[in-house]
């Protein structure tokens, strides 16, 4: 009767150690999906970042117009602020492009290592429990 009930304890760490190691990858794939949402979520952020840095540079220069206009201005120096602040709108849109593909490159790496210790936390449930079994089947043997 003692063996059956070491047994018995045996079979149900076992499975406990199984279930734990399930959780432990589920909750690493939550985890996973939700560094893929981050990722997207940069792209999208950038979108809209970049449609604001055309809008103020348009207003920009829309200002500068009326400002040149009412000072009486116009030609060269004002072909040249135009020139200067399309350039850099372009180079503050290639950095910020640039900083947004390094945090999608970060996410994506988050998302593979979540994934990762997903499937090595499952497989150490698995062994755990293959390890309870063994435990309780050399503890249960001589009442058997």
């Amino acid at each position: 009767m003692v063996g059956y009930l070491i047994a018995g304890q045996a079979i149900l760490s076992a499975f406990n150690s199984y279930q734990q190691g399930q959780i432990s990858k589920e909750a690493f794939r939550h985890d996973a999906a939700m560094q893929a949402l981050a990722e997207k979520q940069i792209g999208i952020n950038l979108a809209f970042d970049n449609a604001k840095r055309k809008e103020q540079y348009a207003e920009t220069l829309a200002m500068q117009n009326v400002l040149s206009a009412a000072m009486g201005r116009s030609g060269g120096s004002l072909e040249a602020l135009s020139s200067t602040g399309a350039e850099n709108l372009r180079k503050d849109m290639e950095i910020a492009k640039s900083n947004a593909d390094i945090s999608r490159i970060s996410a994506m790496m988050g998302g593979e290592i979540a994934r990762a210790s997903g499937e090595t936390a499952a497989r150490m449930g698995l062994l755990g429990g293959g390890l309870e079994l063994l435990k309780g089947g050399v503890q249960a043997a001589p009442y058997l």
